[in-house]
This record gives C-alpha cells, structure tokens and sequence, in this order.
C-alpha cells in the first residue's frame, strides 16, 4: 500500500526533532519577554506570549522543510547508487521499490512549494510589507 511507503519515506521519527528547535526558540522568546521585569508576588505573574500564528506558522514550515529533506535524501541516495540492495539499515522508499523515482520526483517539488508558501507567509505575517528590506533580506 503506497500510504505507508509515503510515512516511511516521510522518516517520522526525524520530527520531533526538528520541532523540539521550535520548541526551545519559542520558550526562550517567552523568557526573554520577562527578563528584568520585577516580581512582587503571585498576582502579578501574567506571562506574556509570542504570537502563536508565528509559532504555527514556523512549526508548519519546519516540519514541510523536514520532510522536504528526508525525501531529497531518499531520492538523492538512490540516484547516486548509496541506496543499493546491499545497503546497511533501514530499508528506503525507492529502495524498496514502493515509490517510484517520478513520484519521489513529484513529492520533492510538492513540499519545495509547500515550504516556500508557508515560508513566505510566516515572513509576510511578521515583516509585513512596511519594511521591504529586511523582508527581502530573509528572503
């Protein structure tokens, strides 16, 4: 079945890592919010949080830009012959055969575009078109 070709291709177990940046990015950006801010007791304890579009944004991004990599790999390894019968570990989408090269082909350019427009939306969405510069700048 091509459904669980495609999870294994997508190389799950690689997410949690790349979200566990995000993670850490965004707890730091809610200390810093409170640094040098005094403390005069439990009431006055209201923590200010970043955006949380910023944050979904970025954790769509990133996880889009994950899976991009894990199938660039895939089919780069098996472009280049890495990802022979002989190869040691895991067994690879287009190794088994349960993808084709087209197809590998295919979802590459789908999650390249994927990444590029939530890319791009998270740096409209933080930028916005006041300051072209330093949008262009991330771009």
């Amino acid at each position: 079945m091509k459904i669980k070709a495609w999870i294994k291709a997508f190389r799950l177990r690689t997410l949690p890592l790349a979200l566990a940046i995000i993670f850490a990015g965004t707890s730091i950006s809610i200390v810093s919010l409170h640094v040098g801010q005094s403390y005069t007791g439990p009431q006055t304890v209201l923590w200010k949080l970043p955006d949380p579009n910023i944050f979904i944004l970025t954790l769509v991004t990133t996880l889009f830009l994950q899976i991009l990599s894990n199938l660039a790999n895939d089919y780069g390894d098996f472009t280049k012959g890495t990802d022979s019968k002989d190869r040691v570990g895991p067994e690879r989408a287009l190794q088994s055969g349960g993808i084709t090269k087209k197809e590998m082909f295919r979802a590459i350019l789908l999650f390249s575009a994927m990444s590029f427009v939530s890319g791009m939306g998270l740096l409209f969405y933080v930028f916005g078109t006041e300051n072209p510069r330093t949008l262009l700048t991330f771009v």
